[in-house]
C-alpha cells in the first residue's frame, strides 16, 4: 500500500509543493489586488496566458450597488383618507428583467393631532399584496419627507408591486397629507 501513497515526510519536502504554494500566493494576491477586493474579471483582465470566462461577477449586487444600478425614490402624498380601511398611497413595479434593493423609506403625517404610536394611523408596506414582515403595520412614522430613514436591505424581483398603503384608524379629528417613499436602485436580474 506505501508504494502508491508517498510519505507525509516527502510531501513536505518536495520543492514542487512550495514551488505551487507560491503560485496560489501569487495567484490569491493578482485576484484580490492591493486594495483586498475581489474584483470583476472580464476577458484580459487575468493572469496573462490564463484562459478566464468573461465577466465573473464576484459581488452579489443586492448588497453593493453594482456600476450602472438604476436608482429609483419615488414619493406620493395624499390627503388622509376618511376612516375607511386600506387606501393606496405609492406604487412601485420592478422592470421586467430586473431586481432591486429598498434601503431607504419614508411614512409620514402633516397634519398636526396625531400621536405616535397611537394606532390612529397605520401604514404598511406590501410586496405583490402581502405585508413585508416586520413591516406590516407600522403605527410611528419612519423618516421625514426630505430624507427616508435607513433600513436593511429589502429585495425585490422582477415584476414585483410594492406599495405603501395607509390606514385611518381612528381619531376622526386629524386632518392634513399622508407623504409616503422609497429609495433604493435596480440591477439587471440575476435570477436569485
Amino acid at each position: 500500500m506505501d508504494q502508491f501513497y508517498p510519505s507525509s515526510h516527502d510531501i513536505l519536502n518536495s520543492q514542487t509543493v512550495g514551488q505551487e504554494l507560491e503560485e496560489l500566493a501569487g495567484l490569491h494576491q493578482e485576484l484580490l489586488g492591493n486594495r483586498g477586493l475581489l474584483n470583476t474579471i472580464s476577458g484580459d483582465q487575468g493572469i496573462p496566458g490564463q484562459n478566464y470566462p468573461v465577466n465573473i461577477e464576484t459581488k452579489n449586487p443586492w448588497l453593493d450597488e453594482p456600476p450602472g444600478a438604476q436608482p429609483f425614490d419615488p414619493q406620493e402624498s395624499i390627503s388622509l383618507p376618511a376612516a375607511a380601511g386600506d387606501t393606496v398611497v405609492l406604487t412601485m413595479l420592478v422592470p421586467a428583467g430586473y431586481d432591486g434593493v429598498i434601503n431607504e423609506m419614508s411614512c409620514n403625517f402633516t397634519g398636526g393631532g396625531f400621536t405616535q404610536g397611537s394606532g390612529d394611523i397605520i401604514w404598511s408596506l406590501r410586496v405583490d399584496g402581502k405585508p413585508y414582515p416586520n413591516f406590516g403595520i407600522i403605527t410611528n412614522e419612519k423618516g421625514t419627507p426630505l430624507q427616508g430613514r435607513k433600513i436593511g436591505r429589502i429585495r425585490v424581483y422582477s415584476g414585483q408591486r410594492v406599495q405603501w398603503l395607509v390606514n385611518h384608524v381612528a381619531n376622526l379629528a386629524l386632518n392634513g397629507n399622508v407623504i409616503c417613499s422609497l429609495t433604493g436602485y435596480f440591477y439587471p436580474s440575476r435570477g436569485n
